[in-house]
């Protein structure tokens, strides 16, 4: 028979993470729960006489057990990582764990797109007992680190009144994890075959913040007019635009049709490292279509430039150069004398404030628009289209026109303009058009 001091140091053991799992939820009323990943914590396993540890069906019996009643006790939807689910991911993507050391716990919370990492283990010392806890972020960073010490029965005490300094320690953290959309799509949305296919193709999501803006400019071209507001919700856009060798990867899987081989535009390859052009509107759509995604509607594209202090370019006020972007410059050279596509994230000073990559200059951007010669009679919310969606989409007319943003290496600063704008058939084919896309 295993002693009652060890059943007491398993159950322990089992409920370290749904102690914090409560504390969290109650900390994230108003905001979605986060997905927290609690490794099997490392405790003794000393025996005498007859003794026998808990075995690993008892293990997972007792800790699902625990959770099921302490979730239907709390108010919240709590979303806490199963044992079933971390061993599909591991039974899925055995590679990923090969040799990976110390980064092995970081490499599980990716899998299964947790947010926070519990890692605890249990000793005797002399004649009582230790427990060190750590909490983790995504990146390794350790942002809580306890030790208690004592008898079982102190431990646990310990460990209810630890866990409510733990999480005001952690309350920053939380509520910008819990207002993340990168982790919400994750957690709630995106499949591991999704999910698989942005990492292999280096793509990275990054959170833009919506809400209500005035788009439009009265000091551009008359296509910017009337100045009128517009409301977005949060959403995610790609860090950098579509590469020719992210775009072959669809082609050679036959899910995007190739671009023309002509003078001017990108080779594909998986070595290809510039943004890829010559692409279609509904090229653009297939590739997006791909990697379970969708083109930018126009407002979303000009949120993201813009941010939240209406800036006249995507890195804010400072006069275009060179030192910023990829355009015909006052020399009158094309592309600051590279007179082509260029790879991403040449120009460190042209990256916004939330990290996007050549929202000015280098490709103009397909956007999900229809082209319109004025703000006049537009929407104030969602995509404008002139017939009803498709699935979602602006169908593509006979000669339809669609529209695209943020200028090419090819045209004058003015173009970079974050309310700057153009348009063209859907099946327009140029060295200076390519997108980005969005969750």
């Amino acid at each position: 028979m295993i002693s009652l001091n060890d059943l007491i140091i398993k159950q322990l053991s089992l409920l370290l993470p749904s102690l914090l799992l409560i504390t969290l939820a109650s900390t994230l009323a108003h905001a979605r729960p986060l997905r927290v990943l609690s490794l099997p914590v490392e405790a003794s396993s000393e025996v005498s006489g007859t003794q026998k540890p808990l075995s690993a069906e008892e293990r997972l019996f007792l800790a699902q057990e625990l959770a099921k009643q302490l979730v239907q006790s709390s108010e919240q939807k709590l979303s806490q990582i199963s044992s079933a689910e971390l061993t599909e991911m591991m039974t899925q993507h055995p590679q990923v764990l090969d040799d990976c050391g110390a980064k092995c716990p970081q490499k599980l919370a990716q899998l299964v797109q947790a947010d926070l990492i519990i890692q605890a283990q249990m000793f005797r010392f002399s004649n009582s007992w230790r427990m060190l806890v750590t909490i983790s972020n995504l990146e390794g960073k350790k942002l809580i680190e306890a030790k208690l010490k004592g008898s079982i029965d102190k431990i646990e005490a310990q460990l209810k009144q630890a866990t409510q300094t733990w999480i005001k320690e952690l309350n920053q953290v939380i509520k910008e994890l819990s207002q993340t959309p990168l982790r919400l799509h994750y957690a709630q949305q995106a499949s591991p075959k999704q999910t698989k296919r942005w990492q292999e193709l280096g793509i990275l999501w990054l959170p833009i913040k919506g809400g209500k803006f005035e788009m439009g400019s009265m000091k551009g071209h008359p296509n910017e007019r009337p100045v009128h507001a517009v409301e977005i919700q949060d959403f995610q856009m790609m860090k950098t635009e579509v590469t020719a060798s992210q775009y072959w990867a669809c082609v050679k899987v036959g899910a995007c049709s190739p671009i023309p081989e002509k003078e001017g535009c990108a080779v594909l390859s998986a070595l290809s490292r510039e943004a890829v052009n010559c692409v279609t509107w509904t090229q653009a759509q297939s590739f997006a279509k791909w990697i379970g995604a969708r083109l930018p509607t126009e407002a979303e594209w000009a949120k993201a430039a813009k941010g939240k202090t209406q800036r006249t370019y995507p890195w804010g006020e400072d006069k275009p150069s060179c030192a910023y972007l990829s355009h015909l410059d006052q020399n009158g050279q094309e592309g600051c004398g590279e007179p082509e596509v260029q790879a991403p994230c040449q120009y460190a000073k042209g990256i916004s404030p939330e990290g996007l990559c050549d929202l000015a200059g280098n490709l103009w951007e397909w956007v999900e628009d229809d082209w319109h010669r004025s703000y006049q009679d537009a929407p104030n919310k969602g995509v404008w289209c002139d017939q009803d969606l498709v699935q979602g989409h602006c169908p593509s007319k006979i000669r339809g026109f669609k529209t695209y943003r943020g200028g090419s290496w090819y045209h004058p600063a003015e173009r970079a303009r974050t309310s700057a704008r153009a348009g063209g058939t859907f099946d327009t084919v140029s060295v200076g058009i390519g997108f980005r896309c969005v969750l």
